[in-house]
């Protein structure tokens, strides 16, 4: 099996060191254990690409909530607008609608007294 350490790679002679795991191999007072292989960086690097693949969406429809949600806040205080605006034009209209049948009434009664006469 051979490992690579600050840019050399060695080939460990088995010297097994009492009392320990025996996959450590005692090389150049260092221990190299024969678990500490690609399947660990392997791993780590699936468990960073599931955190990437869950954390993506949440994140993504967090930012979407929060635009819509400004987007409704900002929907209702238009239309509050628009409502204010619609009964003010209303009443313009009901008050000069008020006046045009007063005037109307003037008429009217003008007409009537020319043809009485």
């Amino acid at each position: 099996m051979l490992y690579h350490y600050k840019g050399v790679i060695k080939i460990p002679q088995p010297r097994w060191e009492k009392g320990n795991n025996p996959t450590d191999i005692l090389e150049d007072n260092w221990i190299i254990r024969d678990y500490m292989t690609w399947e660990i960086v392997l791993g780590i690097i699936a468990l960073f690409g599931f955190v990437v693949a869950i954390v993506k969406p949440i994140v993504s429809l967090t930012n979407a909530i929060t635009l819509l949600n400004a987007n409704c806040e900002a929907l209702a205080k238009q239309f509050s607008k628009f409502d204010k605006d619609n009964n003010d034009e209303h009443r313009e209209i009901w008050e000069h609608n008020i006046e045009q049948d007063k005037l109307l009434q003037e008429h009217g009664l003008r007409l009537h007294d020319l043809d009485g006469k």
